[in-house]
Parts: structure tokens; C-alpha cells; sequence
């Protein structure tokens, strides 16, 4: 106890006012240095020969805010500097500079990540596949080095406060069984992603489907799919359960296809039905984004309220931007040929039949 305390008396209380002083003011300046280096990295990276430099990697990298991290890692050296500079107690100093070290390490991995997000895009610039598509392992490869990165600095800060980084390592694999069972779906979706990357069912811009869910896929990742609804919502499913359910990529499709069936009056005489068919045929026919060569147009049957003329044909685009704006344009052509023929849309009907006859008459009793 009376050596603890000669310890606290001899570096903390004895030691001189200037030095205290000294590090309130070193921690009080430590926001405006930082902010000036940042502010002079930043006139660097904008500066005439970097703005007008040509080269992609070096453009990628003016469009990040990579000056932030390499401003904390510049001040925390000139921190650490200035604490052997003063000779502060060895405590302050060692765990001033150990907490600076950790900063400094954090820092380094955020310069790490933003540098492998700009390989990453100089990179798929150069390997999209002649269709324009991104390539889909990058954005998988990428997440990975990152995780790997984020571990590999989380052992390096252990390793730093003194635990035995070996020991810890050994402790996972005695644990590694149990984590193994209770991440099981983790694994599962893993495998799930790596199927969808190997075997690509499809790619990130593609409409498909699964299950009941259908939309644009926006992103791939190690656990799930992200899928964006034509309502705009964002759907995300496991891909454990896309790698295994039915898919079906409508993108895949170089066409798409359009069927109606148009429920005519029995009203309509024979003729009529007969012009209102040619008159849809002529329409589809010169149509621009529809294929001319494949469209079918047929009297299928005689139902207990309408006569039906099934229509099929195919749009020369697999968007479905373009398939509802050419739908639109076919139905407001059949309402148009309807009123040039004044044939009437049938709609199921029921018959009610009243007995109108007066009521038979009731005997009267005569009076007594």
C-alpha cells in the first residue's frame, strides 16, 4: 500500500504544473491540428495537377474522403511525438501512446477499405462482360478482404493491450464445434451465395422471381439478396432459400410476352367480331416493339355471357417498362376499335325473373 501510493506521489502529484498544463493543452489542440491537416489534405487532393490528372485510380481516389482517416494517423504521430518530447510519467506515456497506437491502427483500416473500394470499381470498369454487366465476385471478393482486414485489426489491437492473441485463437477452435451448430444458417447461405456466384442464375440489374416475390435484384451479398419490388419496397431473402427454391430470371427473356382475352356482347354479330379481330391484328402488326412474325389472335370460346377473342403476342424487349407501355397502347386501341364498331364489352350478368301476375283472390266469408 505505501509502495502504491510513493508510485502515485512520485509520477502524478509531484510532478511539475507545466506538464499537466502541457497535456491539457496538447489534448485541447489535438481537434484544431487535426482539422488543419485535414483541411490541407483536402486542398491537396483538389489541387490543379490531381483534378486534372487523367488517371482512373488516382480519380477514384479524389472521389473519396480519404483525407479524414490520413488526417487522425498524421495528428496521432505528432500526439505521440509530443508525449516522448515531454517526458510525461511512464504510465501517461505508455498507455497515452498504447490508445494513440489503436487509434492509429483503426485509422490505417479505414485508408485499407477505401483503397480496396476503389480497386474494386477500377477493377470492374475493366471485367464487366461484353453485355455491360457487372461482374458479381468482385462486390463478394471485395466484402471478404474487408472482413478479413476487420479481423486481422481486431488481433493486432488484442495482441497490442498484452493478451496472448495464440491462446484466444486456440479457445475459438476448442469453441468452434458449438459455433459451427449454432451457425448452421450462416453456412448454409454462404454455400448459397457461392452457388449463385459459380452457377449465376442471374445478376445484379436482373428481374426474377422466387416464390411469390419478383423485382430487380440490387444486391448479392454473403447471407442474402436483396430484391427491389415493382412497388419500390426492398424484399430480402437468404440465399440458402434462392439457391434452392425455383427462380425464374425474366431478364432472361429476349421477349415478352402479352395475352389478353376480350369478353365481346353476344350482342355482336358475326361480322363485326370478324373486323374487330382483323382491326387488332392490323395494330399489332405495325407496331413498332412488337414482334410482327408471332401474334395470335383467336375465337377461343362461347362462354355462358360473352364471346371470347384471346389475343397473344410478344414485345421485342425483355423490360417491363417496355412491355406495360405497349400493353397501354393495346388496350386503348381495342377500346377504340370497340367504339369505331360500337361493340360492347361483356360483364358477367345474371337474369332475375319476376312474376308480375296479380296475386290470386282470398274467399270472404259471408257475414253472419
Amino acid at each position: 500500500m505505501d509502495s502504491f501510493q510513493t508510485i502515485i506521489e512520485t509520477e502524478y502529484v509531484l510532478m511539475p504544473t507545466w506538464k499537466w498544463l502541457a497535456l491539457v493543452l496538447v489534448i485541447l489542440l489535438f481537434p484544431i491540428l487535426r482539422r488543419a491537416i485535414q483541411h490541407f489534405l483536402v486542398r491537396v487532393k483538389n489541387s490543379h495537377f490531381i483534378s486534372k490528372n487523367q488517371n482512373i485510380f488516382i480519380a477514384e481516389v479524389t472521389r473519396t474522403e480519404i483525407e479524414k482517416p490520413l488526417a487522425w494517423i498524421l495528428a496521432l504521430m505528432i500526439f505521440i511525438s509530443v508525449l516522448d518530447m515531454l517526458a510525461f510519467p511512464k504510465n501517461i506515456d505508455k498507455y497515452g501512446t498504447l490508445f494513440a497506437q489503436i487509434l492509429i491502427g483503426f485509422r490505417w483500416l479505414q485508408v485499407l477499405i477505401i483503397a480496396i473500394d476503389v480497386v474494386s470499381v477500377h477493377w470492374s470498369q475493366r471485367v464487366n462482360d461484353p453485355q455491360g454487366h457487372p461482374n458479381q465476385i468482385i462486390p463478394f471478393v471485395v466484402k471478404a478482404t474487408k472482413f478479413f482486414l476487420v479481423i486481422l485489426g481486431i488481433l493486432i489491437v488484442l495482441q497490442n493491450l498484452g493478451i496472448n492473441v495464440v491462446s484466444v485463437l486456440a479457445g475459438l477452435g476448442i469453441g468452434g464445434i458449438a459455433i459451427a451448430l449454432a451457425g448452421q444458417e450462416t453456412v448454409a447461405n454462404l454455400f448459397g451465395s457461392i452457388t449463385i456466384l459459380v452457377d449465376k442464375p442471374f445478376r445484379i440489374g436482373d428481374y426474377i422471381k422466387v416464390m411469390d416475390v419478383e423485382g430487380t435484384v440490387i444486391e448479392i451479398g454473403f447471407r442474402s439478396t436483396k430484391i427491389r419490388t415493382p412497388i419500390n419496397t426492398i424484399v430480402t431473402i437468404s440465399n440458402s432459400t434462392v439457391a434452392k427454391e425455383k427462380l425464374e430470371n425474366l431478364s432472361a427473356r429476349h421477349k415478352r410476352r402479352i395475352r389478353h382475352t376480350i369478353t365481346l356482347s353476344y350482342d355482336t354479330s358475326t361480322e363485326a367480331i370478324r373486323q374487330f379481330m382483323k382491326s387488332v391484328n392490323d395494330f399489332l402488326k405495325t407496331h413498332p416493339q412488337v414482334d410482327h412474325d408471332d401474334i395470335t389472335i383467336n375465337l377461343i370460346s362461347l362462354s355462358s355471357y360473352s364471346v371470347d377473342v384471346q389475343t397473344t403476342f410478344f414485345v421485342d424487349s425483355p423490360q417491363v417498362s417496355v412491355e406495360n407501355t405497349v400493353q397501354q397502347d393495346f388496350l386503348f386501341q381495342v377500346l377504340a376499335i370497340t367504339e369505331q364498331f360500337k361493340i360492347d364489352i361483356a360483364y358477367p350478368t345474371q337474369k332475375l325473373l319476376f312474376d308480375l301476375a296479380p296475386p290470386p283472390a282470398q274467399p270472404t266469408n259471408a257475414p253472419t
